[in-house]
């Protein structure tokens, strides 16, 4: 720590919402910072340092999936953002939402979005999966208002293909292993490369660079895994008395909330040299924290999409372990078309004042939302 500067604690210009009672961050703004000394630059420990005085709250509290019922009824003093295809995006989307890319989203949240104005931020996907990743990125960074919508789209209107029903399956039930595997030999963290002298500065610079690869970099079918499982590091993000019921063939079990801390977890023992795969019961918490990993230099770090109920459904259905079902993605709320939205919070008074005549609404009795696997 002799290369570092004190923590250098900022008076924060933050906006405190009444009706929560929480405050708001946004990058650069109410966290701690740590900066480099002109003698040396040790960004990997700057980082480090930075991630453990602001809390790594990706790996160590509850991943921020809601229902579309919640963003319904918030569409006043939530933003939602639309991820899918423009295309996409222009035949159908939640009223006010507005549109961008993962590859954009940091760059757009910078120069678009006034991120202390809102509640909550809800990230849109298909399937909530790509979401996650991008959440996880934005949520490293600083912006401690962002949301997924569980199931993605799909879950907001019944007009929308359910990609994420359709890939359910059960096709390894009868095939879980028991065997507790142990895990690699701890050894040293990757290094983190950069020139910027701020932690806050690196971390921004990483998940700009990471997020431009794309979604599809970060995922991986579970039928790749299986055809060579000896090229993976398979981690099962589960409890372990879950992971003692069944699990991946050779998977190794870690702890969600704990054992991905850098203050006091055991984030040393995953492998530098072999594509780290994790995997959850939905695929939307393991994308959540690749992207974490992803951001500490695990660069080649994935999730396995669809999680377990692409191969253990029923069990996980019966166990009440986060299971899809079809009831959380039977809603029918109303949808707009066109390029340009308009104001999110003028849409969302219009919206709920005057619902579609086309559709009846349904809602679903409430329920609380599963992070997906703590």
């Amino acid at each position: 720590m002799k290369n570092l500067s004190k923590i250098l604690i900022s008076l924060a210009l933050t906006a405190s919402f009444t009706s929560c009672g929480d405050d708001v961050t946004v990058p650069g703004k109410g966290l701690k910072d740590v900066a480099v000394t002109k003698q040396a630059v040790n960004t990997t420990e700057l980082t480090h340092k930075f991630l453990k005085a602001t809390g790594e709250f990706v790996v160590t509290q509850k991943m921020p999936l809601i229902h579309s019922d919640e963003v319904y009824e918030n569409l006043s003093e939530y933003l939602v953002i639309d991820l899918r295809s423009h295309d996409e995006y222009v035949d159908g989307h939640i009223n006010g939402a507005l549109h961008t890319t993962p590859e954009e989203i940091v760059d757009f949240m910078e120069k678009n979005v006034s991120a202390n104005a809102y509640k909550k931020i809800v990230l849109v996907c298909h399937s909530g999966q790509s979401a996650s990743y991008v959440a996880g990125f934005l949520r490293t960074i600083g912006y401690n208002n962002i949301a997924v919508l569980k199931w993605g789209i799909s879950s907001w209107s019944n007009e929308f293909p359910d990609k994420f029903g359709a890939n359910v399956s059960n096709k390894l039930v009868n095939k879980l292993e028991k065997k507790n595997n142990p895990k690699h030999a701890p050894g040293n963290l990757p290094e983190i490369k950069s020139d910027k002298t701020l932690a806050s500065e690196i971390l921004t610079e990483r998940a700009k660079s990471i997020l431009k690869k794309g979604w599809s970099d970060a995922k991986i079918k579970l039928d790749e895994v299986l055809a060579n499982p000896d090229k993976y590091y398979i981690v099962n993000y589960w409890p372990k008395e879950r992971y003692d019921f069944g699990h991946l063939k050779g998977a190794v079990q870690y702890t969600p909330h704990h054992d991905f801390r850098l203050n006091g977890g055991v984030l040393n023992t995953l492998p530098t040299d072999k594509t780290i795969v994790v995997y959850c019961y939905t695929g939307q918490y393991a994308a959540y924290t690749v992207a974490y990993l992803r951001m500490l230099g695990y660069d080649d770090a994935k999730t396995i999409v669809f999680g377990a109920n692409g191969f253990m459904h029923s069990i996980l259905l019966d166990k009440g372990w986060a299971p899809f079902t079809a009831e959380e993605v039977a809603n029918n709320y109303p949808t707009v078309k066109g390029e340009n939205p308009t104001n999110a919070k003028a849409a969302a008074v219009s919206t709920k004042k005057q619902p579609t005549k086309k559709k009846k609404i349904v809602k679903r009795k409430k329920k609380a939302v599963s992070g997906g696997c703590g």
